[in-house]
């Protein structure tokens, strides 16, 4: 999605993306997996590419 018209800047969302596994760390008995994918993960990224980021939790029942 383009904000203002003005495209992703993708060098600040690579930088950002260094920060999860420190923002998740507090969570990390609750995922079991975080997955980059996409034209991103791929490094071919276009302007009208968007960041796909899928975390995988584990949820516990009561039975």
């Amino acid at each position: 999605m383009i904000f203002d018209n003005q495209p992703l800047n993708f060098r600040c969302i690579r930088d950002n993306l260094k920060k999860i596994p420190a923002a998740l760390a507090p969570y990390s008995n609750q995922i079991s997996a975080v997955l980059l994918f996409g034209s991103l993960a791929l490094d071919k990224e276009t302007p009208l590419s968007d960041v796909d980021l899928a975390v995988y939790m584990i949820l516990h029942f009561m039975t």
